[in-house]
């Protein structure tokens, strides 16, 4: 299907420009980005806990699957 190809290749690219993005831009875009990618966002006893927001979670996880790990 094209938009899951579409989609598929947004993802990647925003996660491989993300820290690019980040350094580089305004506070409301940082915030943008964020918001895209954490949800859940706590401070605990001085160190930040979030959740991933899907379809980035499943990112992380690919390197956990035995699938692709192997």
């Amino acid at each position: 299907d094209k938009s899951f190809i579409t989609t598929i290749e947004s993802v990647f690219l925003v996660v491989s420009m993300a820290g690019e993005l980040f350094k580089s831009s305004k506070v409301e875009q940082k915030r943008a980005l964020l918001n895209l990618l954490l949800s859940n966002c706590t401070l605990k006893d001085g160190k930040l806990l979030y959740s991933l927001n899907k379809p980035f979670d499943m990112l992380v996880n690919l390197t956990t699957n035995e699938k692709w790990s192997g």
